[in-house]
């Protein structure tokens, strides 16, 4: 899974990119985005202002617990370039990583012991 976070500039162009291609994902994460996220309001059949509104509330509602996790996806990443992302970049990262979480967990298997 890649994840990717632009950083932008004055003219909005981009000025640094974070990748990763090999972030672990704890339980404890998991656990947190699913907590935080209203799947219901970001899947809402195309309705498109009540995912922005949706999206929006959770950006402002949990910053306690997404700038940490974005910190720890991308290792040196400083909160005033945080503040130079594009919102739909952030939210980029937390989908993909929420898709990813919840495909792991699908895919477990229960073995005999």
């Amino acid at each position: 899974m890649e994840l990717k976070l632009n950083i932008y500039n004055k003219k909005r162009e981009i000025e640094k990119t974070y990748a990763t291609n090999d972030y672990e994902v704890m339980y404890g994460t998991v656990e947190d985005l699913l907590d935080c996220l209203d799947l219901e309001a970001l899947t809402n059949n195309g309705d498109t202002d009540g995912i922005i509104a949706a999206a929006s509330r959770l950006l402002r509602a949990r910053a306690d617990v997404i700038n940490p996790l974005l910190f720890d996806i991308f290792p040196g990443l400083t909160a005033e370039e945080l503040r130079r992302t594009k919102t739909r970049e952030v939210l980029d990262v937390i989908v993909g990583l929420t898709g990813f979480s919840i495909d792991q967990i699908k895919s477990l298997t229960f073995r005999k012991r």
